[in-house]
């Protein structure tokens, strides 16, 4: 049961990694927003494209770290460091809507 779990979460993280970059670069491009993590407005002013392949790519490489290390012994620490995750990336998601649609 806790495999699905961790199966979903980390399918979470990578989907919501994926939609804060695409309306993070909506936000910055738009004017309504400022990136505040350095290396990521670094890479924003490379070009969008370098922004995108960078996130998704360290996340990504994140999310495959904590699944290569999963054992029985060590499956809730793993699950609890995707739902927290999880919890940071609906907040940031939650920014976002709020950015846009108010």
């Amino acid at each position: 049961m806790i495999v699905k779990r961790i199966t979903a979460a980390s399918f979470y993280v990578f989907l919501a990694n994926l939609a804060d970059a695409i309306l993070t670069c909506y936000a910055v491009n738009s004017g309504k927003a400022v990136e505040l993590n350095p290396l990521m407005l670094q890479l924003l002013a490379v070009s969008a494209e370098c922004f995108f392949f960078v996130k998704v790519l360290v996340v990504s490489l994140a999310i495959v770290s904590l699944l290569k290390i999963e054992t029985k012994e060590n499956e809730g620490k793993v699950f609890l460091a995707l739902a927290i995750s999880n919890f940071v990336y609906s907040c940031i998601l939650l920014v976002h809507m709020l950015g846009i649609f108010c």
